[in-house]
């Protein structure tokens, strides 16, 4: 009784490290990659908006187009992952990325209105 107790604790430990050896992270997509592969022919040199083009416009709102607009056929296939990504690569450096730190304070103070004498 008791060795067939042990068999099913090893044998349920197997299992359990097998699974979590088939859980591993996926690295994150690239970007650039994906880029060159899927958009470049259109948006380097073809009829798309070019990409300083579309980096006129934030990361959430060419993941919105990619998903939901006029290139949701040519995004057929990519992951929310691989759509990010690509929105991320062509914003990043861009103006119309929000900043994700607030912005320091003025160096010099605002001005002031000049006191008005007591009579």
């Amino acid at each position: 009784m008791k060795s067939l107790i042990l068999a099913a604790s090893v044998a349920g430990a197997a299992v359990a490290l097998a699974a979590a050896q088939g859980a591993v992270a996926q690295p994150a997509p690239d970007g650039a990659a994906l880029f060159e592969a899927r958009c470049k022919i259109c948006h380097e040199g073809g009829s798309a908006p070019s990409k300083a083009t579309l980096a006129s416009h934030t990361a959430p709102q060419i993941v919105d187009i990619l998903t939901n607009g006029v290139m949701t056929p040519m995004a057929a296939g990519l992951s929310d992952a691989e759509k990010q990504a690509i929105a991320g690569y062509l914003t990043a450096g861009s103006a119309s990325t929000p900043p994700t730190t607030p912005s320091a304070a003025p160096s010099t103070p605002a001005p002031t209105a000049p006191a008005t004498p007591t009579p």
